[in-house]
């Protein structure tokens, strides 16, 4: 194994370009950048000082639930 990644496509609408269909994942994937961004300053998410993953999540699931 060559550690090498084969990224494969998958659709239904032949009609679609591969053009069109990275403009529609970027659309998307920035929707859930902003999401992330707005979670991080509006809820304080972002000033957690925990370096382990559990005591991450905890921080992170009460600050979800302010």
């Amino acid at each position: 194994m060559s550690g090498d990644i084969e990224w494969g496509i998958t659709i239904n609408n032949f009609t679609v370009t591969l053009t069109q269909l990275m403009e529609a994942t970027t659309r998307t994937r920035w929707q859930v950048e902003k999401v992330l961004r707005s979670f991080k300053q509006l809820i304080g998410a972002g000033r957690c000082q925990c370096r382990r993953a559990q005591p991450q999540r905890n921080h992170l699931a009460c600050c979800y639930l302010v």
